[in-house]
């Protein structure tokens, strides 16, 4: 039996390296199924435990498809027992004239679907299978002791998809660098979850204990300026993103008045997979942002009347809107999503 160290990314084990390895099967010996998947060498940062930057070459290999029974002799946590696995390798070439010790570097990539919902990735530790190895996946999700100075290394990253879910993109992100993005499979959602831009959808909001009935009706995701928010005192690592001004107008079906605060429930989700919740703004008497007005009309929402109301979130720089997604206030929340883009 192998053990499952973790279920999220950005984790290492102990073990073999499993870098250089280039070929993933599963409890049949049968080569996994290859995902189409742009392959395009790209610059990067890499920044390491000692917040020091260095410059790196990101170069996506390949993308397979594993079948449930590859990780039968695995331990799975129960929120990942039923996922599709996959199998994404990707090399990394030390640019710079130090060696790289302990990089992290499968914690720094993502597989991501076309609702911006990204994977969970695990990590195996070598040295636990049973004397029926040959059904541990090959594909352990270790990363690299370390690079030398001018090296290349493989890695290769285990990632669990939701049932019905496919990988639409692959991402790179790290704290000092811009997200790096590259299309897998066809880059759409093969789901029916994710309705059109623009398209009208009912769900609930709370009103002191009492489930309140609304239409959402997104109208636009539009890319901001920080400019827009100089009068506000925002975080270093804040202005290094990038704000994306939310509008939804929403419809109150219920038969009392709902304060104009629904964008509360509002999530920008991205390519890379970031879920960026609403920026909250202290504008105690002031204007607001222009370019984004909380509410319009900002006054309780009578029954039947409608607000638009605006959100602002922030992305990394090089990462892009995939989807806007609300959440109701029912006992068991539900989320609805929508395209950013047409």
């Amino acid at each position: 039996m192998a053990l499952l160290l973790s279920g999220c990314g950005g984790d290492t084990s102990s073990g073999d390296d499993s870098s250089g390895q280039k070929k993933e099967s599963g409890a049949s010996g049968a080569a996994a199924e290859p995902v189409t998947l742009e392959t395009e060498a790209r610059k990067a940062t890499l920044t390491d435990r000692d917040k020091k930057s260095h410059d790196i070459t990101v170069e996506p290999k390949s993308l397979r498809r594993g079948a449930a029974s590859d990780l039968e002799n695995v331990r799975l946590k129960d929120d990942l027992k039923g996922m599709q696995p996959y199998y994404l390798t990707v090399s990394f070439t030390n640019g710079g004239e130090e060696p790289l010790t302990r990089p992290g570097l499968t914690g720094k990539l993502s597989l991501v679907d076309a609702a911006g919902v990204p994977g969970k990735a695990i990590t195996l530790m070598s040295g636990f299978s049973s004397t029926q190895s040959g059904k541990t996946p090959k594909c352990s999700g270790n990363d690299p002791v370390g690079i030398t100075a001018g090296d290349t290394v493989e890695v290769c990253a285990l990632v669990m998809m939701a049932k019905g879910a496919a990988p639409a993109t692959v991402a790179y992100a790290d704290d000092n660098s811009d997200t790096l993005l590259w299309k897998a499979g066809d880059g759409k959602s093969d789901s029916d979850s994710v309705l059109p831009k623009g398209k009208s959808a009912d769900s609930a909001v709370d009103r002191s204990g009492d489930l309140i009935p609304i239409t959402a009706t997104p109208k636009s995701v539009r890319e901001g300026s920080l400019d827009d928010l100089s009068r506000f005192r925002l975080s270093d690592a804040t202005r290094k993103k990038v704000p994306y001004y939310v509008t939804i107008q929403y419809r109150n079906n219920g038969d009392q008045d709902v304060l104009p605060s629904m964008a509360k429930n509002v999530v920008l989700n991205s390519a890379g997979g970031v879920q960026s919740q609403k920026l909250t703004l202290i504008s105690i008497g002031g204007p607001g942002v222009e370019q984004c007005p909380d509410a319009v009309p900002n006054e309780m929402v009578k029954p039947g009347a409608t607000v638009t109301e605006c959100s602002i979130h922030f992305l990394p720089k090089g990462d892009r809107p995939a989807t806007v997604s609300f959440k109701s206030a029912d006992p068991e929340p539900k989320w609805t999503f929508w395209r950013a883009s047409s």
